[in-house]
């Protein structure tokens, strides 16, 4: 049996976070989080400020998945609303 189910294209292990499982999941931080690791590769570095940090604290350099350009020109861009709880 494979990772993936070939009607959908979805994998197999119900905890691996796809964009189209995490809009029918509640946008949870923790949900969110997992998609960036699963389909992005974001790892255990991974700050959100456009840069890593090593097990020590040293901020690595700078990267960026995209261009930094404004969201009004980024063609297709998509803003998720994401609200902890509590």
């Amino acid at each position: 049996m494979g990772r993936y189910d070939p009607a959908t294209g979805e994998s197999r292990d119900d905890r691996y976070v796809s964009l189209q499982r995490l809009l029918r999941r509640e946008g949870t931080m923790p949900t969110v989080r997992q998609f960036l690791w699963d389909e992005i590769g974001l790892n255990g570095q991974f700050l959100g400020t456009g840069r890593t940090m090593d097990d020590e604290g040293v901020l690595g350099p700078p990267e960026y998945l995209c261009r930094n350009l404004p969201l009004a020109e980024m063609h297709g861009a998509v803003v998720v609303d994401v609200v902890p709880e509590g």
